[in-house]
């Protein structure tokens, strides 16, 4: 992150990629489930959704999600 800002990078910056990470694992998993609703035999999308699902899950109950949440709520 620090290439891509040129230098340092705001703590609120690091919370918001967290953030991001949980939403990437729940579009990932809906896409995937739409794939396996449309019988895209490319590969195991039911198996790839509920990975990501859970992984989002994992993500969204631990402390580190908890906090980086708060500190998003509070900079606006």
């Amino acid at each position: 992150m620090e290439a891509y800002c040129g230098g340092f990078v705001p703590p609120r910056l690091y919370d918001r990629v967290v953030l991001y990470k949980a939403m990437s694992d729940y579009l990932w998993g809906l896409w995937s489930i739409v794939q396996y609703a449309n019988g895209n035999p490319a590969a195991d999308f039911w198996a790839y959704a509920l990975n990501r699902f859970e992984h989002c899950k994992m993500l969204m109950r631990s402390a580190e999600f908890d906090h980086c949440l708060n500190a998003v709520r509070t900079s606006y």
